[in-house]
């Protein structure tokens, strides 16, 4: 499967949408799943190469989307589907960090979540982050300034803070700031002291 050929090959889309905004998690849900199931029988009938979801900034083959759908009905939102992971690399004090935010996660829990860069890697990042959201999700909890979340195995532990802006400029966001980040959990801004 190649993205690329399908750019090369494009020919022709189709737009699946749930109008009207809903301002509850579990409303916001419904929407996405009615859109996935819709996404998915057109792709039974026309021949799509893959599935864009736009607020997620996601491109899906169509049997990962379709392999979704019995999850989902149990009760598990499929965020692999739905919700982007964007690395953010950089260098503190000689250690390689690791810093990781969310696409697509504002129209469900109300902001994005940006995960303030530490020393680890960039699967292991991923792996926590996706695990808090799928937590998130699941149990339709809602965050607060100060709260404490982790992930599933403990390994990420981290306190949330809430900001109008942090890393993107025009989003609001949870910052989740772990112990061993190079970012200060008051200011949000680079402590060199707090670099592994």
């Amino acid at each position: 499967w190649s993205p690329q050929e399908l750019f090369d090959g494009h020919q022709a889309q189709i737009s699946v949408a749930c109008g009207g905004a809903r301002d509850d998690l579990g409303s916001m849900e419904l929407y996405a799943a009615a859109v996935h199931v819709a996404a998915t029988a057109i792709c039974s009938v026309a021949p799509a190469g893959a599935i864009y979801w736009e607020s997620g900034e996601l491109l899906v083959h169509p049997n990962d989307f379709r392999a979704a759908i019995g999850p989902m009905m149990a009760g598990q939102m499929p965020i692999a589907s739905w919700i982007g992971f964007r690395p953010i690399l950089g260098t503190a004090e000689d250690a390689e960090t690791v810093g990781m935010i969310t696409c697509g996660l504002r129209p469900f829990l109300g902001r994005e979540i940006e995960l303030a860069p530490a020393p680890t890697t960039l699967e292991r990042a991923r792996m926590c982050l996706g695990s808090v959201v799928q937590r998130l999700m699941d149990r339709r909890l809602l965050l607060h300034d100060g709260d404490m979340v982790e992930d599933v195995d403990m390994a990420l532990k981290a306190t949330v803070r809430l900001r109008d802006r942090w890393i993107r400029r025009d989003k609001a966001a949870f910052v989740l700031v772990t112990d061993n980040s190079v970012i200060d959990r008051a200011t949000l801004r680079p402590d060199r002291s707090r670099a592994a």
